[in-house]
């Protein structure tokens, strides 16, 4: 029975002891976060407006991009805004290259009924917007769908 306190404290001991180291690495290093803002469609004007989020930091540019357009992807915390783009849509592939930015969209981008009254072209204007915002240095953004380009979808900011 003695030998069973034992153990028991030193387990006890053990847990606390990474509990505490757990905590002063979290304090020390934490996790880095980042204001984005992301536009949306207002509800009743379909003007894209922004709404701030604090995202975490990625390793690469190109994590950190990928990373904001899953959120785009997930929809406005406010109720006054609704969803640039449907819900079913999903990215394919998020390329960086000479500040050059390639975006392809799985095609129920085009085919899912989306809740904002944008046109295929305004949804991804507002996607380009909140893009443009958080990272100013990319010159150009190349959006495809299921590997095509559309015509109206360049742009050279």
């Amino acid at each position: 029975m003695k030998n069973l306190d034992r153990i028991t404290i030193i387990l006890l001991g053990v847990l606390a002891l990474s509990l505490a180291v757990s905590l002063l690495l979290f304090l020390l290093h934490g996790t880095d976060m980042q204001r984005q803002v992301l536009f949306f469609p207002e509800y009743r004007s379909s003007v894209c407006s922004g709404e701030e989020r604090r995202l975490p930091t990625k390793p690469t540019t190109e994590k950190e991009i990928e990373l904001l357009v899953k959120e785009i992807l997930l929809g406005p915390f406010d109720v006054n805004y609704v969803a640039v783009l449907p819900q079913e849509t999903s990215i394919r592939t998020i390329m960086l290259r000479n500040k050059k930015l390639y975006i392809d969209f799985s095609v129920d981008v085009v085919f899912q009924e989306s809740e904002s009254r944008l046109s295929f072209e305004e949804a991804l204007d507002c996607v380009r917007k909140s893009i443009v915002f958080n990272y100013p240095q990319i010159d150009r953004i190349v959006f495809t769908v299921n590997g095509e380009q559309p015509k109206f979808t360049e742009s050279k900011s």
